[in-house]
């Protein structure tokens, strides 16, 4: 007959662990266990004195207030401070982390756990791997050797990646060593390196920073074809950064390089180049740009950045502006206050040419600015506003400066009013209206003018079946303005027009692919006719999609393809 004996770690602590805890991750974890009953349930349960080990066969758990441990055989050397678990799977959950896998050793001396042909969760991604090393506390969280994983759901992944190694940062990055990328069972692409950028949206959502830097590539009949490609990088523990490109047929492109080099946590060496060019009715812009300095977090409160900077633009072949410059930055934050300083030095013309500080203070329902900025297109000498928001739906604010702009300068009162209104008619049926009003008083000149931004939406949203979805937004837009502005700060562009866009989703819950079909439309009263109209073929699976898409505004087709995290 099957028995379950249940035998306390308290006891066995009393017996041969006056001091030292059962099991043990961390310092705080020490604490707890001792205080807190810790159990071995098993069918069979073999204590042997000789070699100081407990060991408990079939259908064994593990349990205390921080740790559980399900397995088939456990084997706990109390003298070497050691547990061996072996199982078809193991699993192992330490707070919110939660693994499987074939077999298990713990080392409390060393706060390690090892984890054999295992798998674990973490946000969005599974990684599976031959070896998991787990620190629960430390920086690397773990590491995982001879990995596999995907962000594809199915059953057979479309897609999926392989890695010698993987190591996880916890709210901060996956770094894969010898990473692959794999479509089905064909080898794509390999990379030395490649980091995942995982951070967390005000909502607690997962926000994945990039994808693998397979190309993106499509075509429009702006660009005409393009490609481009995303790549994080990480040579070593010193050396990250991350190269974008993007190369269009018709001449234009860009290419940036942010590269760091890793002092220590809080400080830096940081590198940063920009090219771009522009064609645009067979003239040709580039701009050439960089940043090399370095970076120091001096505490939770405040950092700064010390950096050269020099900033080059090109019409054709001519050199247009160049400016070259010595920069410091500095900011301070804590829970309600921002306080942010810049300036830049000519290196040039030997003199200072910008200067920027901007205080921020924030409340629950409020909020100040008072902005110094001087040097550029329009300087604010000083500028203070005041936002307060009486409810969820309406806000209003209040602005005086001095301002000045080419040589222009005024005494400026800004009177704010944003009124956002959602309405819910039911769960298929909602609108929304947002209007914003901006009023405007130039003291000096004893003038006025108002800008009015007002757009009003009904949004339709119907399922059929649970396999076919109507999503329909038909709204009104318009812009206007009364009086006449004195700086380009104020200046509103003029416009009306009717904005529809309608969605037709077709959805197959078996392979979680969707069909869509859709129509999107723009219409100017002002000038009477259409700015967009766009039909749009797209094909999406949980992982990735492609689109077919024709501008009859402009009688162009074009095409997408992108992978989805």
């Amino acid at each position: 007959m099957r028995r379950y004996l249940l035998i306390t770690i308290f006891i066995i602590v009393s017996m041969f662990l006056v001091i030292e805890p059962l099991i043990a991750f961390e310092p705080v974890i020490n604490q707890e266990i001792t205080e807190d009953v810790s159990n071995i349930e098993a069918d069979n349960i073999y204590i042997n004195n000789t070699k100081k080990e407990i060991e408990a066969v079939g259908n064994v758990r593990l349990t205390n207030q921080s740790l559980k441990i399900k397995a088939d055989r456990l084997v706990f050397n109390y003298r070497e401070k050691t547990i061996n678990a072996y199982g078809q799977p193991i699993l192992f959950e330490y707070k919110d982390r939660l693994f499987n896998g074939e077999k298990l050793q713990l080392n409390y001396k060393k706060e390690v756990v090892y984890l054999y042909k295992a798998e674990v969760k973490v946000k969005k991604f599974t990684f599976s791997g031959s070896e998991i090393e787990y620190f629960h506390n430390d920086i690397p969280n773990f590491i995982i050797k001879d990995a596999y994983y995907t962000t594809c759901e199915m059953e057979k992944p479309h897609y999926h990646y392989t890695a010698k190694k993987i190591t996880y940062y916890p709210d901060d990055r996956i770094v894969g060593k010898d990473i692959s990328f794999w479509w089905r069972d064909k080898k794509i692409v390999n990379l030395p390196s490649f980091i995942i950028n995982i951070t967390t949206d005000k909502e607690g959502k997962t926000v994945v920073g990039n994808n693998f830097p397979i190309p993106e590539f499509g075509y429009n009949g702006g660009e005409g074809f393009f490609i481009k490609i995303n790549y994080p990088y990480e040579f070593n523990d010193k050396n990250n950064g991350r190269l974008y490109f993007l190369k269009e047929s018709m001449g234009g492109f860009q290419i940036n390089l942010n590269h760091n080099y890793v002092i220590d946590m809080d400080k830096k060496i940081f590198l940063l180049y920009n090219g771009e060019k522009y064609i645009d009715k067979e003239i040709s812009e580039e701009v050439k740009s960089y940043q090399l300095g370095f970076k120091h977090e001096v505490n939770n409160n405040f950092k700064y950045s010390l950096y050269l900077e020099g900033y080059d633009k090109f019409k054709y072949v001519d050199v247009v502006e160049n400016v070259s410059s010595i920069n410091l930055e500095s900011t301070y934050l804590n829970k309600k206050i921002a306080l942010n300083a810049e300036s830049k030095y000519d290196l040039n013309k030997k003199e200072m040419i910008t200067q920027s500080y901007i205080l921020n203070r924030e409340a629950e329902s409020s909020n100040l600015i008072i902005k110094y900025i001087k040097g550029n297109n329009t300087d604010y000498l000083p500028y203070g506003k005041f936002n307060y928001k009486l409810n969820k739906a309406l806000s209003f604010g209040l602005g005086y400066g001095y301002i000045k702009e080419n040589n222009f300068t005024q005494h400026k009162l800004d009177y704010i009013l944003n009124y956002n209104k959602g309405i819910i008619i039911n769960r298929s049926l909602d609108f929304s209206f947002d209007q914003n009003i901006k009023h405007i008083s130039y003291l000096e000149e004893k003038s006025t003018a108002t800008n009015y931004q007002s757009s009003i939406f009904m949004n339709i949203n119907k399922t059929f079946f649970g396999l076919l979805s109507l999503a329909q937004s038909t709204g009104y837009v318009i812009q206007y303005n009364e009086g006449y502005p004195l700086f380009n700060i104020d200046e509103i562009k003029k416009d009306k027009k009717v904005v529809s866009n309608t969605e037709l989703d077709f959805y197959y819950p078996k392979d979680k692919e969707h069909w869509k079909l859709a129509l999107h439309l723009e219409y100017s009263l002002l000038e009477e006719k259409f700015q967009q109209r766009q039909v749009v073929l797209s094909h999406q699976y949980d992982c990735y999609g492609y689109q077919i898409n024709y501008d009859l505004h402009n009688k162009s087709l074009g095409f997408q393809f992108n992978f989805i995290n």
